[in-house]
């Protein structure tokens, strides 16, 4: 009737994290995930401590998605509106921006 905890919390990255790839599957917003990649990316390029050592390899991602495509994947386009098909749209460009920078004219 006890709980144990298997794991302790240490300062600095953890050597392996399925989190986002499960925040995915769990149908959290294209774009949370896209933020949280980012920051993820920022907080891993920030320098270690000289005490710490080197992270471990990356691990495989074994969840790999695409958002984008997973968004397009799930429109149906006998059923979306002229107006709900310019959200997606506007929607998908901003996918597209955040990925990689503005979109040429």
């Amino acid at each position: 009737d006890e709980i144990v905890f298997l794991h302790a919390v240490k300062p600095g990255p953890a050597s392996q994290s399925y989190g986002l790839q499960v925040a995915a599957l769990a149908g959290l917003p294209a774009a949370v995930i896209q933020t949280a990649r980012r920051r993820l990316t920022e907080i891993e390029g920030q320098a270690m401590p000289a005490q710490s050592p080197p992270p471990p390899p990356a691990q495989a991602d074994l969840f790999k998605t695409d958002p984008l495509l997973d968004r397009l994947k799930a429109i149906d386009p006998d059923a979306t509106s002229p107006r709900e098909a310019l959200a997606l749209l506007y929607e998908i460009q901003a996918m597209l921006n955040d990925q990689a920078g503005p979109l040429a004219p």
